[in-house]
Formats: C-alpha cells, structure tokens, sequence
C-alpha cells in the first residue's frame, strides 16, 4: 500500500455566491418523436475545437462561417458577434472534424464542407453540400481522406470554386486525388494527383494551383507533438516521399504540370496567386516566399521571421495589394505577430506593436487580457472583412478574434457560442437540482445554477477538469481533478461550492484519475479509480477516503493486481478510440464512468476495465472477483466496457455498456447477465446512461449511444419510462451527429442533460403532444 496522503484543509461552508450571465441556451431544433414534442438548446457555455478557418458571406459582411477541428461548422449573423452551430444533417462523428470550408462565389447560399479523421491507421472522409447557408447539409461525395483535427487542418482551404465560371468547383484530398465538378458540387469526377498530400487548393485566371506537402513536414510536427513512440509515421500518414510542390492545371483538372518543386521545403501551404499567375506568395515551415516570375522561381521574404512557421496568408477582397499573415511564434518585445503588406507582399510591418492588456477587451474570464493569449494561440486564419479595410477576423486555438481598427485593439465577445468547449463529464447536484457541474477538458469546471440554461467557470479555476464528484451528505463539497496524462495531475477539494478550493493530491507520471464516486451509505467516504502503469508513482488500484477526500488510502486489495497497466491496452483506449481528438492521451474522453456503488447494499463496488473484465467487491474493497465471464468483451472487434452503473432504485441491479456490444444488465450483483434489446437492436455504442425517479415514482431511464470510425452505429438517445420494457429514440439529425460523453435524465423538469465532445452542453426537453 502506498502511504497515505494527508493535508489539512481550512474548511469553508459557504455557498457560490458568484454571478451568472443572463445569457439564455440557443434553441437548436424542434421535432417529434413517438408521443414526445421535443425541443433541443444548446446551453450558454459554447462549444468548438481550434477555429482553423473563417468564410465571409461575399454579398452580406455581417453572415461568416468558422469552421472547427473537432466541433463541425459555426455560423454568425452580426459581423462574428455570436455563433451557432450549423451541423444539421450530418449523420457521422467524423463529419465534425471539418478540413475545409468554401462558399459558391455566385450563390451565397451554397456551401462546400470537406470532413474526416483517422483512427486505428484508417483514413475517413466526406464532402457535404448546404443550399441555404449552412442550415443543413446533404452527403455529396464520400470514399475520400480528410484529416480535420491533423497536422495540416490550418494549411488552407482544400476546396476552391471558380470566381470565372459559374458552378465550377475543384476538391482536393488528403491524398486520394483530386475531384472536380461542374454543377456546384452535385456530382464529381476523377482529376487525378492520387497519392499526394495537398494543402490548398485554388482558382486564378481559369487555372487551378494546388499546393502539397512533403513527408518531412507532418512526421517532424507528430514527433513534436508527443504522440505514442514507435508508431507515430504509421498513425499520421503513409510516406510518399515526395517533394512539397506547386501543380497547375490549365485544362479544368484534366491534367497537371509541376509548376514549382523544392526538397528542401517541407510543406507548401496555404496560397495567393495574382496578376495572371505572375505573382504568387505562399506560407511554409520556414517563412513566406514570394515570386514574380510566374512561379519559376521563390525567394523567402527576409522581413518576416523565419524561426516559426505560418498557418495563414490571405488577401483583402478590397485591395488586391494588401495581404496578411501570421506567425506562430510572438516576437521579441511581444508583439502579437500578424503582419500586413500593402505592395503585394514586397514588404511587411507588424500591425500590433506594443499591444498591452488594455488594447484587449470582451474576452471570457480564463482568457483574459493578456495579449499572449492571442500571440501564442496558434492564430490559424486571417479573414480581412469585406467592406471594412481595417476590420480583421482572426481565428485561434481560443475562438474567433475581431479588431476592427487594424489591430490597434481586440475584442473577443466572450467567444459567444465558439469557444472551445470539450466536456469530460455531466453531473446533477443530489440536493440541488437546478445546479449542474461540468468537467471540461481545457478549462476548471463549469457549473449552472439554472438547470443548464448558462454556464460559469468555478471561481476555484484549476484545471483541466477532466474528473468531477458531488456530495449529498455534504451539499458545499465538490472534488474535482487538474490533469493531462503524462504532463500533470492533481486533485482538488473545494468545501464552499467551488468558490475557492485546496490542493489534496499530487500524481506523477502515468498516474491518472479515471473517477471519483461518493459512498452512498457510509457518509465522509469516496471512492477513487486511479490508472497508471510500472513507471507510476502510485499502483493502478481502487482508493478510499473516509474523511471527505481530505486523505486516501489504496484499497486492501487491488482489482487490477494481476495487470502491467490500466488501461491494459493504452493505445486502444487512450489513444485511439476513446479521444475526441485522436492518438492524444485523455482528450474529451468521457471519464467518471467505471466506477459505481450499490445504493442499498453497503460495501458493493464495482470497477470495470475496459478490455479485461468488469471486478466486483462485495466487502468494500477487500477482496474482488472479475465477472465478466459472459460479458462480450473483445478488444479484436472493439467491443470494449465504456461504463459500470448501478441502478440508484433498486438492489443489486447493475448494467454495463460496450462499445460496439449495446447494453447489458444484471439483476443479481453481476452474477447473470442479459443483453438490452431497443426496439429489437442490440448492437450500438453505449457512452452513458442515467435513471432519475420523482416523488411520484415517474421514472425515466437514458441511454446516450454515440457513432464513431471504429463502431459504426447510429447516434441515439434512448429514453424508458417503463424500467426498460419499451424504449423511444428522441435523438435526431437536425442538430447534427454528436458524440456523448456524458447524459443526465431529470424526470422532474422533462429533461435530459448530455455532454459532448466539442459541442458543449445540449439538452432535450420532452413534453407530451
């Protein structure tokens, strides 16, 4: 046993007392299903990902789109002011995971979206289509490769329309070809260049430029990243060992010339081509280079510094002269580094010297005024408004940034609706019902106060807070973790509601809080799942505290003794299929859902693991028994636990839910098991479950079921009044195809409360016809 953890606390029993915004949920869709009226709202907490690209309405300034790595397509209405999510349609996880983003330049209602992901080596792309601006989308063109959340979702936009021919559209691929239609993107054919990496694509003077990237650039930027050893080229890409190369295209696509080759670049990205195809500029690792020769040869701009690579380089729809760029890196006196050229990119000034605190303004609480945030936040794109010279559009690892005077000064808007949102996990208050706290994989906890309407960060703000547990036996107490596997973990303990909290545990290594889950008999005690493996400071095994999470001790016997690590297969789990954003440890994961207790029963715990077996102790942590002998566990097949939850009804009723396996229930402690049939299908991936009674006895059992690359099965929303005897999907389409990470029934209110990965918070109100 490890030695115990001991740190006295000052103990505070005070109520959160701080201010919520006024800011109401946006209403999403209505619909009907079965005998449900169903309206769906996004609660005022935002969501999104890295915001890597921004489209600008050529006939309305005020209508811009943003596209998201993880989180899909957002659209706004008042100059970039508010966002909402424009998903509708879209029937797979990976449609999220949005590459690129392009508008018809004759019809202002058409739109282009290229998405995809990568998992356990295999490439997923789609090309979708909206008529009315973004309101909902139509499947247009799949079997392709796009990587929305890569090394290369910043490079530039993969789909360009002709501005010269009407209804002409050229599509390129991660590294399956280039497609080219005629008819706004309804059908498509074949334009070859398979097996290239591109990073843009473009029309200029009827010729299409394409930009590709060499083998050197994404292998070198997944080794920086971290990502596991010994796989990493595997994983990101197959080697072309090609040169990064500029194609052109003087024949609609029919045919492709080397127009520009360099093997001492590693990518050529995003571009501008002008005056006939005699200038041209482009971004790179190394700079930004320019010709005017008509591409035959390129020269780096010596203005602009070369230690960091650029992610952005666009033109002014009012001036053709005048262009921007960003570099990565913030210069030297701490200048935010976005550069303007007025002389088609001769020569270049900083358009933000000496930017300070006071020059920020409207930003959210965990941004703040630190012009850092803006300088080192990866800025991914530049859209300079097409009706205001001076007004700049900026989108970053944080949200979308608009300066209006040049850069002069910034305003955030508190990110309305696109700041970037992944939720761990979704828990109701046991005597505050209205209160609903949020584990949020980028920020502290968030918590509302209004049944999910709005959201606030805690004042206590340390995180990530990938873990969090409320108590009923004391209604001030939350304990919640500040962890990244392999970086840092710690677990906090706030007695006064998250207004200020006290450091209780410090993890090392590979350790990582998986949950944290109340006793609900023996009042003072919680329980803790712990993960980590030999190189851990602490051993993978159950914890316990008896004073309130103050101290803990490791349980008398270890469930997970005879394993090396939990997880037992760290890729599988950690890296591959339960990541919102792929092959990166612990990421909008959906943690706090493998470990449970016995309402009535004392003692009872049960810990599962998701490729090895589901462990029961039924003498509080002294001895254990794996019972999943008739459990379908198979990690060959991806049928892996997702989650261990014992109904608070009823004794000894436990269920257990499988990826790819559906849902599994047991009457007797575990000893017997039977699988869940909704309406007649078994098969679906189980993410989370909830069962709420009322005084009355009305009950409503929720199970949330998520699709994914590697468990291909319908999103839903199953919802029981009748403990399980019929069942009635209330999910639907219209707002998209979210992952859920965690789900909240509320039998009082007719509510059902579900956190995803990447889109906030959203929750389904339920009212009889």
């Amino acid at each position: 046993m490890k030695n115990k953890i001991i740190l006295l606390l000052h103990l505070m029993l005070l109520l959160p007392t701080w201010g919520f915004g006024q800011n109401a949920a946006v209403k999403l869709s209505a619909y009907k299903k079965g005998d449900k009226q169903i309206e769906v709202f996004q609660s005022y907490m935002g969501g999104g990902g890295y915001i890597t690209g921004i489209v600008q309405d050529h006939q309305n300034s005020d209508v811009l789109y943003a596209r998201s790595d993880v989180a899909g397509v957002f659209k706004s209405i008042d100059g970039g002011k508010s966002w909402q999510l424009k998903n509708s349609g879209l029937d797979k996880m990976s449609d999220n995971y949005c590459h690129s983003l392009a508008m018809d330049p004759f019809d202002n209602n058409v739109l282009l979206r290229a998405s995809g992901d990568v998992r356990n080596f295999k490439f997923i792309g789609r090309l979708h289509r909206s008529v009315d601006g973004g309101e909902s989308w139509q499947l247009v063109k799949d079997n392709l490769d796009y990587y929305g959340n890569g090394p290369t979702r910043t490079y530039g936009e993969l789909i360009a329309f002709n501005p010269d021919r009407e209804g002409e559209v050229a599509v390129g691929s991660f590294s399956e070809g280039v497609w080219l239609s005629e008819d706004k993107g309804l059908t498509w054919r074949y334009g070859g260049l398979k097996g290239e990496r591109m990073g843009s694509v473009q029309f200029h003077a009827d010729k299409i430029y394409l930009s590709t990237i060499a083998d050197a650039y994404v292998h070198a930027r997944t080794d920086d990243a971290g990502r596991i050893n010994g796989q990493l080229h595997a994983i990101q890409d197959f080697r072309r060992d090609n040169q990064a190369s500029i194609y052109v295209s003087e024949d609609r696509g029919y045919s492709w010339n080397v127009l520009y080759a360099n093997p001492d670049l590693p990518a050529i990205c995003e571009m501008i081509v002008m005056d006939q195809g005699e200038t041209i500029l482009f971004i790179s690792t190394t700079g930004v280079y320019r010709s005017d020769n008509g591409g035959k040869s390129f020269a780096p701009i010596p203005q602009l510094p070369v230690e960091s690579y650029y992610r952005t380089l666009t033109q002014s729809p009012i001036d053709s002269a005048v262009m921007f760029t960003a570099a990565t890196v913030a210069t030297k006196d701490g200048s935010i580094p976005i550069y303007q050229s007025k002389d088609k990119g001769l020569t270049w000034q900083l358009i933000s010297v000496g930017c300070q605190p006071d020059n920020l303004s409207t930003f959210p609480d965990w941004h703040g005024t630190d012009p850092n945030m803006i300088a080192d936040s990866r800025i991914s794109h530049i859209q300079p408004d097409n009706a205001d010279p001076d007004k700049l559009y900026i989108s970053n690892w944080w949200g979308v940034t608009i300066t209006d005077d040049l850069g002069k000064n910034y305003q955030g808007n508190y990110f309305d609706g696109i700041g970037i949102i992944c939720c761990e996990a979704l828990l109701q208050h046991p005597s505050r019902p209205n209160q609903i706290l949020a584990g949020i994989c980028d920020h502290a906890p968030m918590l509302s106060e209004n049944n999910a309407e709005s959201f606030a960060i805690i004042p206590a703000r340390h995180g990530p807070a990938r873990i969090v547990c409320l108590s009923k036996f004391n209604p001030n107490l939350m304990l919640y973790t500040a962890q990244t596997k392999r970086e840092k973990g710690k677990l906090y303990r706030s007695m006064d509601g998250g207004q200020t909290a006290s450091f209780v545990w410090q993890l090392k290594n590979m350790n990582y809080i998986q949950d944290i889950k109340e006793d609900p008999i023996r009042e003072g005690r919680f329980w803790l799942y712990l993960e980590g493996d030999a190189e851990s400071e602490y051993n993978p095994s159950i914890y316990v505290s008896d004073d309130f999470g103050a101290t803990w001790d490791e349980a008398v016997s270890n469930p997970f003794a005879a394993q090396n690590s939990v997880p037992l297969n760290e890729f599988k789990i950690d890296n591959d299929l339960n990541p919102i954003v792929n092959y990166q440890y612990k990421n909008g994961c959906g943690t706090g859902q493998l470990l449970t207790l016995d309402n009535f029963r004392s003692d009872v715990i049960y810990a599962g693991e998701w490729t090895s077996g589901l462990f029961r102790s039924m003498d509080g942590g002294k001895s254990w028994q794996n019972i999943a002998e008739t459990l379908p566990f198979d990690e060959d097949k991806n049928q892996v636990l997702q989650l261990v939850y014992a109904d608070p009804y009823r004794e000894g009723v436990v269920y257990a839910g499988f990826w790819n396996s559906g849902l599994w229930k047991s009457d007797d402690f575990g000893d017997t098991w039977r699988r869940i049939a909704f309406n007649d299908i078994f098969n679906y991936n189980i993410s989370s479950m909830s069962i709420n009674r009322d005084t009355k006895g009305n009950e409503m059992l929720v199970v949330a079921c998520s699709n994914h690359p590697l468990g291909e099965h319908d999103t839903a929303l199953w919802i029981s009044e009748d403990n399980g005897r019929s069942w009635l999907d209330v999910y639907d389409y219209s707002i998209g195809c979210s992952r859920f990470i965690s789900v909240i029934s509320d039998v009082v209110h007719q509510r059902i409360y579900t956190a995803t990965a990447g889109n906030g918070v959203f929750y389904f109100d339920l009212q009889p016809k």
